[in-house]
């Protein structure tokens, strides 16, 4: 069928020329104080669930076959005890970020900002050991609010059309961000993005099949972001129209189906970043709602899963085929890989225990006899009202809980533990920290943890942020103690 979009020139590189001086023209100190902030807590958060990730399935596997390509050893591969290049490392520690579910989201965009871009940044930075903590937070602020903007531009849902837009706008925003940590000119940040064109690649099926693919993809796109703003830097030249051209991003992927207008208002003046969330709870996101209210109401009318009868699940129809079907591998999860996509045993979780926390979900142990018994009891249908109310952005779901004694209760929660307007609290961070490394692959000592901490929150004072990579690797010799 032929396409409805004229191909009104050949070429046409404003958009990328724009992004391009956005990202050359910001510094820290054109920064608000709300927009630092944020980031260092983006960062901390990305730190703890890479730490988590260390140890998840495949990743072992991942190193050795990076390794196994050899290279220069330039930037360190976290709780690994290995350097790799730095695309090497980017695609490690992205997997590693991205392989718990417990990495941050920008959840009016359905977007997983941090798990490609800052194990990038964080890698490209120890290449030269030069990156202030200063340039590091500018080249993040480029990159995720570049992220967060070509994805809000774009009207198709890829929910809808398993072309998983996120992980396209993270292959570009990590060439950018990538690009102003190295200090790239403008002509140069501009085929950073035309390369960058060419490795555009991802697909919603690894979610709905809770495929090892899922982490490793975030991997993959961290490591073509890389490369683009390396081959950029050698002098490779890509095309100029990448987004706007007659074959651009935009008419290739989605029909010419975009807002650039959402891209460009107030860029570089007001900061969509500040309205990423981080993750309570280490699963899909799109599940955290219905988590949310289960807890709330056992919590409330203090309920044991004895007393429940059945849970009806009313949710959008982009979460139900991601979470909640083919009903059968939904109700019985028979990995963890499997669960993390599983409305049904997430609030399995949620009613047996009244918590769903990251040993809910470990790869050496079998998942919660009980809370896959309450998910027999779980029932999913596609609410048309809320597909009205949220046609993009990740939805509530609203839950009705039938007892045993005839009674139903309801709720929905529309802001989560984690979302900027209820936001965790230090302490809770504190304990997601915790919970991530009991999951590492070689804990860190609790004097390590704090030394992180501290790192991150006088980031902006840091000479070399590489500080934090070796962080990270410092421990390695230390074996595990016996409890």
């Amino acid at each position: 069928m032929a396409s409805t979009v004229p191909l009104t020139a050949s070429v046409q590189a404003e958009l990328a020329q724009r992004l391009a001086e956005f990202a050359r023209g910001l510094n820290y100190e054109d920064l608000p104080r709300t927009t630092v902030a944020h980031i260092k807590l983006l960062l901390l958060d990305q730190l703890a669930v890479t730490i988590s990730g260390s140890s998840a399935e495949g990743i072992e596997r991942l190193v050795k076959t990076v390794a196994s390509w050899g290279g220069a050893t330039q930037a360190t591969v976290a709780m690994q005890g290995c350097k790799l290049p730095i695309q090497g490392a980017a695609l490690v520690n992205a997997a590693m970020a991205r392989a718990r579910d417990f990495d941050a989201v920008h959840e009016g965009a359905i977007l997983h900002v941090t798990a490609g871009c800052i194990p990038a940044l964080l890698a490209a930075a120890e290449r030269d050991g030069q990156t202030t903590g200063r340039q590091f937070i500018a080249a993040s602020a480029v990159a995720m609010e570049t992220m967060i903007r070509l994805l809000q531009s774009v009207k198709t849902n890829f929910l809808d059309t398993g072309r998983i837009a996120s992980v396209h706008c993270t292959n570009f925003a990590t060439a950018l961000g990538v690009s102003k940590l190295l200090g790239l000119p403008k002509d140069a940040m501009v085929s950073a993005l035309g390369i960058a064109g060419s490795q555009v690649s991802g697909s919603m099926q690894p979610m709905v099949e809770g495929s090892e693919l899922v982490r490793i993809q975030q991997g993959l796109v961290a490591h073509s972001g890389v490369m683009a703003a390396l081959l950029a830097e050698g002098g490779t030249q890509g095309p100029l129209g990448v987004f706007d051209g007659a074959y651009g991003y935009f008419r290739s992927y989605h029909n010419g189906q975009y807002d650039r207008a959402r891209i460009e208002a107030d860029l570089g003046q007001r900061f969509e970043l500040e309205e990423i969330s981080t993750k309570f709870y280490p699963c899909c996101f799109l599940n955290h709602s219905a988590i949310e209210a289960v807890i709330a109401l056992r919590r409330d009318h203090q309920l044991a899963a004895s007393d429940v009868a059945g849970i009806v699940v009313r949710t959008t129809t982009g979460t139900y085929n991601t979470t909640c079907a083919p009903r059968d591998k939904k109700q019985k999860p028979q990995t963890s890989r499997e669960a993390l996509f599983s409305m049904p045993f997430a609030l399995g979780l949620a009613m047996q225990h009244g918590e769903v926390r990251a040993k809910h979900f470990t790869d050496n142990t079998p998942l919660d006899g009980a809370a896959l018994e309450l998910a027999t009891r779980v029932e999913t249908q596609i609410d048309g009202q809320l597909d009205k109310e949220f046609p993009v952005g990740v939805p509530p779901s609203s839950i009705s809980i039938t007892l045993r004694n005839g009674h139903v209760l309801s709720k929905r929660i529309d802001f989560v533990k984690g979302n900027p307007r209820n936001p965790m609290s230090m302490d809770e961070m504190r304990q997601k920290i915790s919970d991530c490394n009991a999951l590492a692959a070689k804990p860190l000592p609790d004097h390590k943890l704090k030394s992180i901490i501290g790192l991150v929150d006088d980031l902006e004072n840091l000479a070399d942020v590489s500080v934090l990579g070796r962080c990270l690797a410092s421990e390695l010799s230390t074996p595990r103690e016996s409890t």
